[in-house]
């Protein structure tokens, strides 16, 4: 079984990239947030009126509750999962090539900024990644760089060096 972790990214069958809000999978469920739907090649991102609108016409069984952290919460199944995007992994990808077609030159720009200032500081790239639109192929001209630290001593160095 693939190893998940929270600020990873899901895409379903239903074509929804969701967010993942645990580190493991409940009784084959995982519990995650929906963040944007696929519609032909163009994403769209759920903000606050879409998501709204989303989770009271969410799939019969999308929403349970979950017992750890005792309130609901969107879940998918493991086998509905046909896509799984990491960020540790695009952190690599963008490290190691140019910028690619799915990666606005101003993103990557910063980017790369972003890493010089982490190598600089001796932030490790093992415990960085991408996330959010970036991460999934779905960045624009009105995107940010959402990054994501997963160790919490690092992440106070990233912070404290930036």
């Amino acid at each position: 079984m693939p190893e998940y972790l929270s600020r990873d990214f899901v895409l379903t069958q239903e074509q929804v990239a969701y967010a993942v809000l645990a580190d493991a999978p409940e009784q084959g469920l995982l519990p995650v947030m929906p963040r944007y739907r696929r519609q032909g090649s163009q994403w769209i991102k759920l903000e606050r009126d879409t998501l709204k609108a989303w989770w009271e016409t969410s799939p019969s069984g999308r929403i349970r509750h979950c017992p750890r952290r005792d309130c609901q919460l969107p879940f998918v199944r493991l086998d509905e999962i046909v896509t799984h995007y990491r960020p540790r992994s695009r952190w690599q990808e963008l490290r190691s090539q140019q910028r690619k077609v799915d990666c606005p030159e101003r993103l990557y720009r910063a980017f790369q900024q972003v890493a010089r200032v982490f190598d600089q500081h001796g932030v490790m790239d093992a415990q960085l990644g991408i996330t959010g639109s970036l991460l999934i192929g779905a960045a624009g001209t009105a995107s940010d760089l959402d990054l994501v630290v997963y160790c919490h001593e690092t992440f106070e160095k990233a912070r404290r060096d930036w």
